[in-house]
């Protein structure tokens, strides 16, 4: 794999210009584009100011690039921080229709499986860039720049990659940010697009929820909140050990048992509101992590979903959100399934 290293003052390429066709020195946006237009290689290295790039940092990288791929960026070590990007949460009534959240950690925290993959803006510092991203020049402030690449990227239906291993040390963005935000406004007037609803990167996602909220006014927006605690009940042969592997679903997971009586114990949790989960299951049909997720993500579908299951047999395994319930709302039958089946026809009655 070969590229063309832009490279802005104080960057040092170190051992990464030994795989480069080209190395030029930039500074400022303009320069940038300069570069890229004369460059005749597909892909362009852009290293910022004072960044320099880790050791192995290109071990495997070959193999992520495809026809496909757009930006690839990686782990931005500096002030004791690793930080892999930014998601463009929504900002209801913000003059700023959206929100850059940090995904970033302290060192020895083992994100990297959950940061793997898509992200909205990569981290600055060292990105792979398809040149033909950069035949235009990008706004003058950075996180604007970042945006508005990865923006460009997405447009041309290329994907936008974090890979943590791809990392380098560079020094933190300017705290001087007094142009920041009058040229991201510039873009979400520009990039409609960037106004709508963003997603966090798959990993993250149990940490942190996204749902629709209502303002004043009657209009919806969606917004990120903690992911609301989880209560597991497993019921059935083999529910003492499927307990114990419903521990591994954490960080969704505060309290996993076995119960003999579900039906009495879901109605035991049930009066205990506010906003929570409870997930119950038969032991063999409890869910697995993704499993989990794709429930979560069926009940924060819509501001109503007050249960989600994997199949409409709902005594087997459902996911209930509990805030979503009225109180006089609860399970009741001689068996769970005719306890759920209530429970269902009650909530459709409710419009839930």
């Amino acid at each position: 794999m070969r590229f063309t290293i832009l490279a802005a003052p104080g960057s040092d390429p170190g051992e990464t210009r030994a795989r480069a066709s080209a190395l030029i020195a930039v500074d400022g946006p303009d320069a940038v584009a300069a570069a890229a237009r004369s460059s005749a290689d597909p892909f362009v290295l852009l290293l910022a100011a004072g960044a320099r790039p880790r050791s192995g940092a290109f071990s495997g990288v070959a193999s992520t690039l495809g026809e496909r791929t757009g930006v690839l960026g990686g782990t931005s070590h500096a002030a004791g921080t690793r930080l892999f990007g930014w998601m463009l949460a929504p900002a209801p009534g913000a003059p700023i229709p959206f929100e850059p959240a940090a995904v970033a950690a302290a060192p020895g925290e083992g994100t990297e499986t959950a940061v793997r993959g898509p992200i909205d803006v990569v981290a600055p510092g060292m990105i792979l860039v398809a040149r033909q991203l950069l035949l235009e020049p990008l706004p003058r402030d950075p996180l604007a720049a970042l945006v508005e690449l990865c923006a460009r990227a997405r447009d041309a239906g290329l994907e936008v990659v974090c890979r943590p291993s791809f990392a380098c040390d560079a020094p933190p963005l300017d705290a001087d940010d007094r142009g920041r935000a009058a040229a991201l406004r510039a873009l979400a007037e520009a990039r409609p697009e960037l106004r709508g609803t963003h997603r966090l990167a798959p990993g993250l996602r149990r940490t942190t929820i996204e749902r629709d909220v209502r303002l004043e006014g009657g209009r919806r927006v969606r917004a990120r909140f903690a992911t609301p605690k989880l209560t597991v009940l497993v019921h059935g042969d083999g529910a003492q050990l499927a307990a114990r592997r419903a521990r591994d679903l954490a960080p969704y997971v505060v309290a996993a048992r076995a119960v003999d009586d579900p039906v009495s114990a879901l109605r035991a949790e049930m009066r205990v509101r506010g906003d929570r989960y409870v997930l119950i299951a038969a032991a063999s049909a409890l869910p697995a992590a993704a499993g989990l997720d794709a429930l979560v993500e069926a009940l924060e579908s819509a501001p109503f979903v007050a249960l989600a299951a994997p199949n409409p047999i709902a005594a087997r395994c459902a996911l209930l959100a509990l805030a979503r319930i009225p109180q006089h709302v609860e399970p009741s039958g001689a068996t769970l399934d005719d306890a759920m089946q209530r429970l269902v026809e009650e909530l459709l009655t409710l419009r839930r």
